[in-house]
């Protein structure tokens, strides 16, 4: 059982109020190195010359990586629309990478087209895709597209409220699916107990003055603003680190926050 400890940073604000990133390919601790590599092999595999760049994001790509505990998210970027590309491409170089890597709890793959980066998902106003670039990635591989985005201000980045309330509605579902497909349901759980978390700390963000996505920390601020929801709040974050398969034990947590909390983001 992973015990709950403070752990992450945040992201503070320059002289014009724009998020400044704290991600370099400098800072990446060694240990991460080969998994990196490996990665970046597994994309030039698929994609060959249309390969654009590479990124990883998060703990790696701060230093801040903890073994068996932090996971590797990457995503590329490639020069032209490859259409469908193996779905789900990543499954089995997944199980490669967690047998030949046991201290990296998951790797996360994905790919976008180049003339793609700057296109926002509604209501958003600015590209999830851009903001990750600029502000939560380090660039391991081809040309760094973080030069060439306009930076960011907290309020561009909010992000999960924005979609919480029709996840948790779908969340059901997900689990009749995931659960007739043969999947493992505890990945459900982290999935929407993160989503949870860090909709709490949009809540609190622009109060707050930083950016994080770090899930100790969003409890951590959300708690100085929401006192009395704090404790369930944990419940929620602990889930996150030390997930059920058990849908029953999972609603009970959120049941106990999520409407409260959609309510305050309606507001």
């Amino acid at each position: 059982m992973i015990e709950l400890k403070r752990h992450g940073s945040y992201l503070g604000l320059d002289d014009n109020g724009f998020v400044i990133s704290k991600s370099s390919n400098d800072l990446i601790q060694e240990k991460w190195r080969p998994i990196i590599k490996d990665t970046i092999d597994f994309y030039l595999s698929k994609f060959g010359d249309n390969l654009h760049s590479v990124y990883v994001r998060g703990s790696v790509s701060k230093g801040e990586a903890i073994e068996h505990i932090s996971d590797l998210d990457s995503f590329c970027i490639i020069k032209e629309d490859a259409g469908e590309v193996d779905t789900p491409f990543s499954e089995d170089f997944q199980k490669v990478m967690n047998e030949k890597y046991p201290f990296c709890t998951h790797v996360e793959i994905s790919y976008l087209a180049k003339d793609k980066v700057n296109e926002p998902f509604p209501p958003r106003k600015r590209s999830v895709w851009a903001e990750l670039i600029k502000t939560q990635s380090a660039c391991v591989y081809g040309e760094d597209l973080a030069l060439e985005i306009e930076p960011f201000e907290l309020k561009d980045m909010l992000g999960h409220s924005y979609f919480i309330k029709k996840e948790l509605a779908d969340l059901h579902g997900y689990f009749i699916e995931d659960r007739e497909a043969g999947e493992d349901l505890s990945e459900l759980c982290v999935w929407i107990t993160r989503r949870v978390v860090r909709s709490g700390y949009d809540l609190v963000m622009e109060k707050e003055g930083k950016f994080t996505r770090d899930l100790y920390l969003c409890w951590e601020s959300f708690s100085k603003y929401y006192p009395d929801k704090a404790d369930d709040m944990k419940a929620v974050l602990n889930l996150a680190l030390n997930p059920s398969d058990n849908e029953e034990v999972v609603m009970q947590a959120l049941d106990k926050i999520c409407p409260w909390l959609v309510n305050e983001i309606e507001k």
